[in-house]
Protein backbone atom coordinates (compact mmCIF):
# COMPACT_ATOMS: atom_id res chain seq x y z
CA UNK A 1 0.00 0.00 0.00
CA UNK A 2 1.36 3.43 -1.00
CA UNK A 3 1.52 6.24 1.56
CA UNK A 4 -0.12 9.54 0.46
CA UNK A 5 1.32 12.93 1.44
CA UNK A 6 -0.91 15.68 2.71
CA UNK A 7 1.70 18.48 2.72
CA UNK A 8 4.91 19.70 1.11
CA UNK A 9 8.26 18.93 2.64
CA UNK A 10 10.43 21.68 4.08
CA UNK A 11 12.93 21.30 1.22
CA UNK A 12 10.20 21.73 -1.39
CA UNK A 13 8.94 24.90 0.33
CA UNK A 14 12.46 26.35 0.57
CA UNK A 15 13.11 25.67 -3.12
CA UNK A 16 9.84 27.37 -4.09
CA UNK A 17 10.68 30.40 -1.91
CA UNK A 18 14.17 30.60 -3.43
CA UNK A 19 12.72 30.60 -6.95
CA UNK A 20 10.22 33.31 -6.02
CA UNK A 21 12.93 35.47 -4.39
CA UNK A 22 15.19 35.15 -7.43
CA UNK A 23 12.32 36.11 -9.75
CA UNK A 24 11.44 39.12 -7.61
CA UNK A 25 15.08 40.27 -7.54
CA UNK A 26 15.40 40.02 -11.34
CA UNK A 27 12.14 41.90 -11.87
CA UNK A 28 13.13 44.72 -9.48
CA UNK A 29 16.64 45.24 -10.86
CA UNK A 30 15.79 44.91 -14.56
CA UNK A 31 16.50 48.17 -16.37
CA UNK A 32 15.89 48.18 -20.11
CA UNK A 33 17.92 50.56 -22.27
CA UNK A 34 16.85 54.13 -21.72
CA UNK A 35 15.24 53.63 -18.33
CA UNK A 36 18.32 54.57 -16.29
CA UNK A 37 18.56 58.06 -17.77
CA UNK A 38 14.78 58.51 -17.69
CA UNK A 39 14.54 57.64 -13.99
CA UNK A 40 17.43 60.00 -13.20
CA UNK A 41 15.81 62.81 -15.24
CA UNK A 42 12.56 62.35 -13.33
CA UNK A 43 14.43 62.29 -10.01
CA UNK A 44 16.26 65.51 -10.92
CA UNK A 45 13.02 67.19 -12.03
CA UNK A 46 11.39 66.31 -8.70
CA UNK A 47 14.39 67.67 -6.74
CA UNK A 48 14.33 70.92 -8.73
CA UNK A 49 10.58 71.35 -8.27
CA UNK A 50 10.94 70.84 -4.51
CA UNK A 51 13.85 73.32 -4.40
CA UNK A 52 11.79 75.93 -6.28
CA UNK A 53 8.79 75.41 -3.99
CA UNK A 54 10.99 75.80 -0.92
CA UNK A 55 12.60 78.92 -2.39
CA UNK A 56 9.17 80.47 -2.92
CA UNK A 57 8.05 79.55 0.62
CA UNK A 58 11.19 81.14 2.09
CA UNK A 59 11.13 84.14 -0.27
CA UNK A 60 14.69 83.68 -1.43
CA UNK A 61 16.11 82.91 -4.83
CA UNK A 62 18.96 80.60 -5.66
CA UNK A 63 21.58 79.96 -8.32
CA UNK A 64 21.87 76.63 -10.08
CA UNK A 65 25.60 76.18 -10.72
CA UNK A 66 27.12 73.58 -13.04
CA UNK A 67 30.86 73.04 -13.20
CA UNK A 68 31.86 71.36 -16.45
CA UNK A 69 34.68 69.42 -14.77
CA UNK A 70 32.17 67.69 -12.48
CA UNK A 71 29.67 65.98 -14.77
CA UNK A 72 27.70 64.32 -12.02
CA UNK A 73 26.72 67.28 -9.82
CA UNK A 74 24.95 70.59 -9.57
CA UNK A 75 25.28 73.13 -6.80
CA UNK A 76 22.37 75.16 -5.52
CA UNK A 77 23.62 78.34 -3.91
CA UNK A 78 21.38 80.54 -1.79
CA UNK A 79 23.07 83.92 -1.80
CA UNK A 80 20.57 85.88 0.28
CA UNK A 81 20.93 84.05 3.58
CA UNK A 82 21.87 85.67 6.87
CA UNK A 83 24.79 83.26 7.29
CA UNK A 84 26.41 83.99 3.93
CA UNK A 85 26.07 81.62 1.01
CA UNK A 86 24.45 78.29 1.71
CA UNK A 87 25.05 75.53 -0.80
CA UNK A 88 23.25 72.30 -1.50
CA UNK A 89 24.62 69.59 -3.74
CA UNK A 90 22.57 67.58 -6.24
CA UNK A 91 24.52 64.48 -7.21
CA UNK A 92 23.70 62.07 -10.03
CA UNK A 93 23.26 58.41 -9.28
CA UNK A 94 26.36 56.31 -9.91
CA UNK A 95 25.24 55.23 -13.39
CA UNK A 96 24.52 58.72 -14.80
CA UNK A 97 26.21 61.99 -15.73
CA UNK A 98 24.76 65.49 -16.15
CA UNK A 99 25.48 68.09 -18.78
CA UNK A 100 23.98 71.57 -18.78
CA UNK A 101 23.05 72.65 -22.30
CA UNK A 102 22.48 76.38 -22.52
CA UNK A 103 24.09 79.43 -24.03
CA UNK A 104 25.83 80.53 -20.84
CA UNK A 105 28.00 77.42 -20.53
CA UNK A 106 31.64 78.39 -20.87
CA UNK A 107 34.72 76.27 -20.32
CA UNK A 108 34.55 76.22 -16.53
CA UNK A 109 31.06 76.90 -15.20
CA UNK A 110 27.47 77.82 -15.99
CA UNK A 111 24.93 79.49 -13.77
CA UNK A 112 21.16 79.95 -13.88
CA UNK A 113 19.38 82.21 -11.40
CA UNK A 114 15.94 81.46 -9.93
CA UNK A 115 13.86 84.40 -8.71
CA UNK A 116 11.46 83.36 -5.96
CA UNK A 117 9.63 86.68 -6.28
CA UNK A 118 8.69 86.14 -9.92
CA UNK A 119 9.02 82.34 -10.14
CA UNK A 120 11.38 82.55 -13.12
CA UNK A 121 14.68 80.93 -14.10
CA UNK A 122 17.14 83.08 -16.04
CA UNK A 123 18.23 81.72 -18.42
CA UNK A 124 16.16 78.58 -18.86
CA UNK A 125 18.17 75.39 -18.96
CA UNK A 126 18.25 71.92 -20.45
CA UNK A 127 20.10 69.30 -18.45
CA UNK A 128 21.03 66.22 -20.46
CA UNK A 129 21.37 63.04 -18.43
CA UNK A 130 23.40 60.18 -19.90
CA UNK A 131 23.05 56.71 -18.43
CA UNK A 132 25.77 54.08 -18.25
CA UNK A 133 23.92 52.21 -21.00
CA UNK A 134 24.38 55.20 -23.36
CA UNK A 135 20.78 56.34 -23.16
CA UNK A 136 20.00 60.06 -22.82
CA UNK A 137 17.07 61.93 -21.36
CA UNK A 138 16.61 65.63 -20.57
CA UNK A 139 15.27 67.67 -17.68
CA UNK A 140 14.20 71.11 -18.87
CA UNK A 141 13.59 74.25 -16.84
CA UNK A 142 11.75 76.95 -18.75
CA UNK A 143 12.25 80.66 -18.18
CA UNK A 144 8.86 80.63 -16.42
CA UNK A 145 10.18 78.14 -13.87
CA UNK A 146 8.36 75.07 -15.22
CA UNK A 147 10.23 71.76 -14.98
CA UNK A 148 9.62 68.82 -17.34
CA UNK A 149 11.42 65.79 -18.73
CA UNK A 150 11.80 64.89 -22.40
CA UNK A 151 13.49 62.18 -24.38
CA UNK A 152 15.14 64.61 -26.82
CA UNK A 153 16.90 67.89 -26.13
CA UNK A 154 14.87 69.59 -28.91
CA UNK A 155 11.39 68.70 -27.54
Amino acid sequence: MQKTRKAFTLVELLIAMLIMAASWYMAMTYSPKGQTAKREAERLATLLEKTMAEAERNHRGFNLIYKTAEKNKFFISYGNSENGNEEELITATKDCTYELLNETTNNAMAKCAYSAEYGTMTPGATIEITGADGSTYCTKISGQGKVRTTQNRDD
